[in-house]
């Protein structure tokens, strides 16, 4: 079984810039002539020694820069490029349905089928069951969903007389979905309504803070 994420992530205990500066200085001095005039290049405090320095250090950073673009292939280690990684996926994007990082949204496969929808939804805290029939899709949001269950929570958003002081907000599955679902496709949200727990005709289920009450019907 292949394993896909070592063919896009470098290795991290992978060293493909190995230190040769001590080789680089020994070769450049080395390539200098014999005799009175070059005695300084053996001498560590000599003019000609440090200047045989600075050009075996100017081949190692030259190396560096090299080795650099092997890491810059991949979305894990770049770090000169990462900007131009970023403006290739689009990202930052509040609309991403990839858990907005940019490895996730490489790694991405999406291929339209209703498994797809249902995981990246999950990625934004929507639990849904899609349902495509004549040219549509029909979206039911489950209401164990977290991004439902923290929208109900906030402070404030009670239930005055049944009616919601905030309703669910659905924005981002509603970008997801235009984004993903193709062009020639329409398609409807509909959000999971709770059972009523409340018995007789004239008694109705509110909900407050994610629980249901009773109380008797205006």
């Amino acid at each position: 079984m292949i394993n896909n994420k070592r063919c896009f992530v470098a290795n991290d205990d992978l060293d493909i810039c190995d230190d040769h500066f001590d080789d680089d200085l020994r070769a450049i001095i080395d390539l200098l002539p014999e005799g009175k005039a070059w005695l300084g290049k053996e001498h560590k405090d000599g003019y000609q020694h440090k200047f045989c320095r600075f050009l075996a250090r100017l081949i190692q950073e030259d190396r560096n820069d090299d080795c650099q673009i092997f890491y810059e292939n991949f979305c894990g280690t770049a770090e000169e490029t990462i900007n131009q990684w970023l403006y290739e996926y689009g990202l930052p994007d509040d609309c991403d349905p990839f858990s907005h990082t940019l490895c996730s949204k490489v790694y991405s496969h999406f291929r339209g089928r209703k498994e797809d929808y249902i995981k990246i939804a999950k990625n934004l805290g929507f639990n849904i069951i899609p349902n495509t029939q004549k040219g549509s899709m029909f979206i039911l949001v489950l209401r164990n969903s977290p991004a439902l269950i923290e929208n109900r929570n906030v402070m404030g958003c009670m239930t005055m007389g049944c009616h919601h002081l905030c309703s669910p907000s659905i924005e981002l599955l509603h970008c997801l979905i235009e984004r993903l679902l193709p062009s020639h496709m329409g398609y409807e949200i509909e959000i999971e309504k709770p059972n009523n727990p409340c018995p007789g005709e004239i008694i109705m289920g509110c909900e407050v803070m994610g629980k249901i009450i009773c109380k008797e019907k205006e």
